[in-house]
C-alpha cells in the first residue's frame, strides 16, 4: 500500500471512529441478533428467551408453559429451567455444552404420563424456593414410561440421616450445629414465599458435602390452605427404631 492509499484509509477509519480496541468491545459485549449491549455477561433479555423457547417440546402444555416461564423471567434472575432431551444422559451425568458434564439426579414423577395438579405443584414449589433448595436444573421424560422426572444436583452424600449415622461420631458439634441452621433457613424461606413443607424428614433431606437441603415437595400447600374439617395435622409418621 503507498502512502497516499495509507493516509486515506487513516483518514476514513478516524471520521468512522473505527479501532480494532472498539471493534472487540462490540463484539464481546453486545447481541449478534440486536446488538444491543448484553443486559447480563452474555445475556440479551430481548433476544435470548425467545430464541430459547423455540424448537423444542415436552409433549406437554404445563411442563412447556412452566418451563418457558422460567426463562421469560430470567431477565431478573439468572436461573432458569431447560427440557433436556434424555439422550443428553450418560451414566447419570448431564452432558452439557461445557468441558466437563454435571453429574445429577433424575426424580421420576410417577404417574405424570397424565400431569396432574399435584405433580405441577410440587415443581413449582422446588423451583420457588430454589435458591435455597436442592438445585433445579430442568425437566425431562423417561422415553419408556413417558414419566416426566426433574433433573437435579446430584447429593453426593445422600440422604441427612444416612449421612449421620454413617459420620455421626466424625463430625464435629459446630458443623452439626450448622447444619440446623441451614435448614432453619431454608424452612423460613419455604414459609416466606407462602409455603408449608408438611413432610419433613431426614429422609428427605439431602446433603451435597457439608451443606444439606431440602427436598420433595410432593404434598407441600400454601401457608393460607385451610385444614379439613376434622383439624387434624397433616403429615406421615416415620418409624426409625
Amino acid at each position: 500500500m503507498n502512502k497516499e492509499n495509507e493516509t486515506r484509509v487513516s483518514t476514513e477509519s478516524d471520521e468512522l471512529k473505527i479501532s480494532d480496541n472498539n471493534s472487540n468491545i462490540n463484539l464481546e459485549n453486545c447481541c449478534n441478533y440486536c446488538n444491543k449491549p448484553f443486559t447480563k455477561e452474555l445475556w440479551c433479555e430481548e433476544c435470548d428467551p425467545f430464541r430459547m423457547i423455540e424448537g423444542w417440546t415436552s409433549g406437554n402444555n404445563d411442563i412447556d408453559r412452566f418451563i418457558k416461564d422460567t426463562i421469560y423471567g430470567v431477565k431478573n434472575d439468572e436461573r432458569f429451567l431447560e427440557w433436556i432431551t434424555f439422550d443428553k444422559f450418560e451414566d447419570i451425568n448431564w452432558k452439557k455444552e461445557e468441558p466437563n458434564p454435571t453429574k445429577v439426579a433424575l426424580k421420576k414423577l410417577n404417574g405424570s404420563q397424565n400431569m396432574l395438579d399435584e405433580h405441577l405443584n410440587e415443581l413449582k414449589v422446588h423451583w420457588n424456593s430454589s435458591r435455597t433448595s436442592l438445585p433445579f436444573y430442568g425437566m425431562t421424560k423417561d422415553p419408556e414410561t413417558k414419566e416426566f422426572m426433574m433433573v437435579l444436583k446430584f447429593a453426593n452424600q445422600g440422604n441427612l440421616r444416612s449421612f449421620l449415622s454413617n459420620n455421626f461420631n466424625s463430625i464435629l458439634w459446630k458443623d452439626k450445629i450448622n447444619y440446623l441452621y441451614c435448614l432453619i433457613y431454608d424452612l423460613e424461606n419455604l414459609h416466606n414465599i407462602g409455603y408449608y413443607h408438611k413432610n419433613l424428614h431426614s429422609g428427605n433431606i439431602l446433603q451435597i458435602d457439608n451443606i444439606p437441603y431440602i427436598s420433595d415437595f410432593r404434598i407441600s400447600e400454601p401457608s393460607l390452605f385451610k385444614l379439613k374439617s376434622d383439624d387434624k395435622i397433616c403429615g406421615f409418621w416415620c418409624n426409625y427404631g
